[in-house]
């Protein structure tokens, strides 16, 4: 006995979670920048008002350079004797 073969069902297309992630991806990338452009624009500041101060933030400390200082062999200094 052979079993009919099934019909294309649009709705699966529908259903599968990878469309539904790009159809979204797709929409928002032509949508959002329409959607920014009607934004009002931001004022710039006038040249009488006081300069706001920027707050410092504390020093980080470098992550990349204290990885190479931890993976790199350490030079030991050499105590040549004459």
């Amino acid at each position: 006995m052979v079993e009919p073969r099934e019909g294309f069902n649009f709705m699966s297309l529908l259903s599968n979670p990878m469309l539904l992630m790009s159809g979204f991806s797709m929409i928002l990338f032509f949508v959002l920048p329409k959607l920014m452009s009607n934004l009002p624009q931001e004022e710039e500041p006038s040249k009488d008002a006081p300069p706001q101060e920027v707050p410092q933030l504390p020093s980080m400390p470098d992550i990349s350079q204290n990885l190479a200082n931890w993976f790199a062999p350490q030079a030991k200094p050499s105590s040549k004797k004459y």
